[in-house]
């Protein structure tokens, strides 16, 4: 189904009653990312599965920042009638959530952020190809292909939202960790190369009160690696009072 938020038309599915649930995905997926949880929430909860602007089937008509995702998402919960939302997210999901829970929190109750995004990180790598970018792409025939070269899958995939990508990667959401007074659940796969278990644990750090389980074995999908142990740490969660 769709509903008019701004001058955006959003995609989003619904299921289940009770307490609100809402899903956000990864960067370059969609609703169907996230569908697996929703069929494990729809019992017991209202889930809420969005297209977030940009993906899937919900346009984006300009460029979005982290700040932009938020405000988005409080419009978006306001015209379902929603005050109040649990938030489950996925890698590029958590970076939103992260800026909700600290800017919005009166919208969230609690986090489970999965995978989460949020750390800035600079591995050597990237300062080998800012060189390269900065020296060779002074030659202009060389530009074209030094980006190419240089830049990351995700920003080659892009198309029309690299600038939107350029913006939200280069958020550092870290010093906004320990603001966070929402409980919250950290799932993290063992062998995340996306988001290592690195991030994970500077996020449990910060963020007071916060739970981090891990599942051995699982990537960066740790939630579809191995569904039935992330929907044990799902429901413990949720359940308790």
């Amino acid at each position: 189904m769709f509903i008019e938020v701004g001058d955006i038309r959003c995609c989003y599915e619904k299921a289940g009653e009770g307490t609100p649930v809402l899903l956000l995905h990864g960067w370059g997926g969609s609703s169907g990312s996230m569908r697996p949880i929703l069929n494990l929430l729809k019992d017991r909860f209202q889930v809420i599965n969005i297209d977030l602007p940009g993906f899937g089937r919900t346009n984006l008509p300009k460029s979005f920042s982290i700040e932009d995702y938020a405000s988005f998402i409080k419009d978006f919960l306001s015209a379902l009638g929603i005050d109040r939302a649990d938030l489950v997210t996925h890698s590029f999901g958590g970076r939103i959530a992260i800026y909700l829970a600290v800017n919005y929190p009166e919208i969230v109750h609690r986090l489970i952020l999965i995978n989460a995004a949020g750390i800035k990180r600079r591995p050597p790598m990237y300062w080998l190809k800012l060189f390269l970018a900065k020296t060779l792409g002074k030659i202009e025939s060389l530009k074209p292909r030094i980006y190419d070269l240089i830049g990351s899958k995700d920003w080659k995939e892009a198309g029309i939202l690299k600038q939107t990508l350029v913006r939200v990667v280069n958020s550092d959401l870290k010093p906004l960790l320990s603001k966070i007074d929402k409980r919250t659940l950290l799932i993290w796969g063992e062998n995340d190369r996306d988001v290592p278990l690195s991030s994970a644990r500077i996020m449990n750090r910060q963020i007071p009160g916060s739970e981090l389980v891990i599942i051995k074995g699982a990537g960066h999908f740790s939630y579809l690696d191995n569904l039935p142990q992330f929907s044990r740490y799902l429901f413990e969660f949720l359940e308790k009072k």
